[in-house]
């Protein structure tokens, strides 16, 4: 993915529209390490709540994108997590 992809990045911020969603973010590497593994992009989602991590996963929007986009990459890795306490 190259940094003129800028649809699947609005079409992944559609797709938080509608879900319990309280922050999205989305970015190109920028590391001077060069650790990336090969990943050039982030998208990042913050919830509320772990429902809403599930309202999220099952919202029509999200599927569309998963199905369309996630698809169509060579690779992906996907991490679930919460934040340590203090952070």
């Amino acid at each position: 993915m190259t940094d003129s992809s800028s649809k699947p990045a609005s079409i992944f911020l559609r797709s938080n529209r509608g879900t319990s969603t309280s922050k999205t973010n989305k970015g190109t590497d920028v590391s001077i390490e060069n650790l990336h593994d090969g990943f050039t992009h982030v998208f990042e989602s913050t919830f509320e709540s772990t429902e809403g991590v599930r309202e999220y996963v099952y919202h029509p929007a999200h599927v569309e994108f998963a199905t369309d986009f996630l698809g169509s990459t060579e690779k992906v890795l996907i991490i679930d997590f919460k934040p340590a306490a203090g952070n």
